[in-house]
């Protein structure tokens, strides 16, 4: 089979910290790894980009690197996208089918989403994502495809995932100004929870909380579909410069000593064990107390960890989780992290990894590759999409290009 009918899929992670790349190509209906890259991120902080230049610039050096490795030219990416800036709003919508009872068509499920489209957005926000938690007949809920179905009245409950528009747009264009057209933008969180929820999860009810360097994504997913999204401002990095401060260490050596050192559960510790923490500049090292370390983590985890319950309960969603809470991302394998929230939240805890793809090797096999991971499998479903509707989606994505 020529390339040419192996499309080459790509995936682009614009992290605080890392700028990575993941390119697969499609083979029929699977998946075969041909490149990962990474590279330090320039020009973003927080998860938003704050210098174009300097941005575009790491972009395109991870991308030059996935290039060497797997021998091809990437033209289009999946985006990842992320910030304390996203929301996810709830909206209804309604739509009479000319006051009479018949069989509902799919032009008319596509109306009543048109319609929980055009909810009104805070000022500066625009739309993102938009899932269908469920469709109400005749006043009937729990409906999930009411195509064949009869009735008079069509009603459909939606979550909108909406983000600001200059952080999403920044994100766009520092990737255009790389060379790279933008075919969709994936609030990370989402994507992980199409590489780990397993289908009785979904069903039960599950969140999935994926801890990045610059912040938390929180999702509740019961009945199939996603009913709650949220973003709390607070990542890995917040544990990192936490130590580097109290011990007085560069945030590379904190980071490094996180890492290799760092433990939340501190209960039964040794009272003496020490580690070196490097000093700053001409300052030399120095050894600090093990658990005096950890306790600053420990801190940390817990108020991350509050948070995370606080979102939960104040979307009604914390007692409604009977299959507990999927911990991703890089945050997730910090020593002990998961039991403690296991501890607080008294809910069934896991560390979610995703599956792999063919010809890729078992040090991908870590929470922190959930999104890439996750989003490769978006960007197959959006192919296909696009080969059954072309016109239609190459309309749909084009207000991302921007002009560099």
């Amino acid at each position: 089979m020529s390339r040419k009918t192996q499309p080459t899929l790509c995936v682009l992670d614009l992290g605080t910290s890392r700028t990575r790349v993941l390119a697969a190509v499609l083979e029929e209906d699977r998946l075969r790894f041909l490149a990962y890259a990474a590279q330090p991120s320039q020009g973003v902080q927080k998860g938003a980009v704050v210098n174009l230049q300097a941005a575009s610039q790491g972009i395109a050096l991870a991308v030059e690197q996935a290039e060497r490795q797997a021998g091809i030219h990437i033209e289009e990416v999946t985006l990842s996208l992320t910030g304390a800036h996203m929301r996810g709003l709830p909206n209804h919508a309604t739509y009479s089918l000319a006051g009479r009872s018949r069989e509902i068509s799919q032009q008319d499920v596509q109306h009543v989403l048109d319609l929980a489209q055009q909810m009104e957005l805070p000022e500066g926000y625009e739309l993102l994502h938009m899932r269908a938690l469920e469709y109400i007949l005749d006043r009937q809920p729990g409906v999930r495809d009411p195509v064949g179905l009869v009735a008079t009245r069509l009603e459909a409950r939606t979550l909108l995932i909406t983000g600001a528009s200059g952080p999403v747009q920044n994100r766009v264009s520092a990737a255009n100004m790389a060379g790279l057209k933008v075919q969709e933008l994936l609030f990370t969180p989402l994507a992980a929870a199409d590489a780990l929820l397993q289908a009785e999860e979904r069903e039960q009810g599950v969140a999935l909380v994926e801890v990045g360097a610059s912040c938390t994504g929180v999702l509740a997913v019961a009945q199939g579909a996603v009913q709650h999204a949220a973003v709390i401002a607070v990542g890995g990095d917040n544990f990192t410069r936490d130590v580097a401060i109290a011990f007085n260490t560069p945030l590379t050596a904190a980071e490094g000593m996180k890492h290799s050192f760092g433990q939340v559960l501190t209960a039964g510790m040794s009272e003496r064990a020490e580690i070196e923490a490097p000093g700053i500049g001409d300052h030399p090292s120095r050894m600090i107390l093990h658990r005096q370390f950890c306790d600053h983590l420990r801190e940390r985890a817990e108020e991350l960890t509050h948070q995370i319950e606080d979102d939960l309960r104040r979307s009604g969603w914390l007692h409604r989780l009977g299959a507990g809470i999927v911990l991703t991302g890089g945050g997730a394998v910090l020593g002990g992290f998961a039991e403690l929230m296991r501890q607080q939240l008294r809910l069934p805890v896991r560390i979610g990894v995703p599956p792999l793809l063919e010809g890729m090797s078992v040090e991908f096999a870590k929470p922190e590759f959930s999104f890439l991971l996750g989003g490769i499998m978006a960007a197959q479903r959006r192919f296909r999409r696009r080969q059954e509707q072309p016109g239609l989606w190459q309309r749909f994505w084009s207000r991302l290009e921007t002009t560099s």
